[in-house]
């Protein structure tokens, strides 16, 4: 007979497997909204980040772009070429996430101040919305 006889037992390994599926169980519901959250976020974020890419351009080229939005899209244009410089599909990056702006579209002029007064950006989805302001000044915040 070994007297020191290591492991676990198959009672031990079956207990240890339903504590692992109990709190599984109870925390998965919890991954899904945390993921829409993290969308959210995320979109937000890649917008904010290129309406500041769009002004900054607009002062280091001394020209107008305007950044034309959709519910699910939006695309940055020099406005005296038509050239597309950036188009972005949310819903492929971000399902489910939208965004709104005021008559769809921003203009930065070559001092990068944003043309049409202050507007606000609205970001949503299915757990909540985000929104930031674009200042007369061109401020983004």
């Amino acid at each position: 007979m070994i007297a020191n006889e290591r492991g676990f037992t198959l009672v031990e390994l079956l207990i240890g497997a339903m504590v692992l599926c109990i709190i599984g169980a109870v925390a998965a519901p919890q991954f899904g909204s945390t993921l829409r959250a993290y969308r959210l976020n995320g979109a937000t974020q890649v917008i904010w980040g290129d309406l500041h890419k769009a002004r900054l351009m607009a002062i280091k080229e001394n020209r107008t772009i305007r950044v034309n939005f959709t519910s699910s899209a939006y695309e940055i244009v020099r406005v005296d070429t038509a050239v597309v410089v950036l188009r972005r599909n949310l819903a492929s990056d971000f399902p489910g996430v939208t965004v709104s702006i005021q008559n769809n579209t921003i203009s930065f002029g070559s001092t990068g101040t944003a043309g049409g007064g202050g507007k606000t950006v609205q970001v949503q989805s299915t757990t909540g919305s985000k929104s930031f302001t674009i200042l007369t000044t061109g401020r983004i915040g």
